[in-house]
């Protein structure tokens, strides 16, 4: 019997292959980088920003309160980190596992256009 969270990662998986199989969509985290890496038309994204940029992030725009918003961010990175580097045989934030790199600091609408008009000129 796995653990849960082996089974999590199973399951979640199962049903990025069966979303990319599908039809087209866009998955957000999950490692659907490395779940998808041997498909085609496949365009993978990695978006980041300056710590204090995703501090403010917190703060402001997705209203959560914490005592101390940089141990938090900085551990919500470890987190997401050491998930990835677990389950896949790559490492986390690696721009060569990515076909196009985004600072979030351009605005979410114009990181939302770039990755909208390279998908559509096919340009990965």
């Amino acid at each position: 019997n796995l653990p849960l969270n082996d089974q999590v990662y199973t399951m979640q998986s199962k049903i990025i292959r069966h979303l990319a199989n599908y039809d087209a969509c866009i998955i957000v985290s999950g490692c659907a980088d490395y779940i998808l890496e041997d498909y085609d038309n496949v365009l993978k994204v990695f978006i980041h920003a300056p710590l204090e940029s995703r501090i403010k992030r917190v703060k402001n725009e997705y209203k959560e309160v914490h005592d101390d918003y940089k141990k938090y961010v900085i551990k919500k990175d470890k987190t997401r980190s050491n998930y990835y580097n677990y389950y896949t045989t790559n490492k986390w934030g690696q721009l060569k596992n990515f076909d196009l790199t985004l600072n979030s600091d351009l605005g979410l609408d114009e990181v939302a256009n770039i990755i909208a008009n390279v998908y559509l000129k096919g340009n990965f």
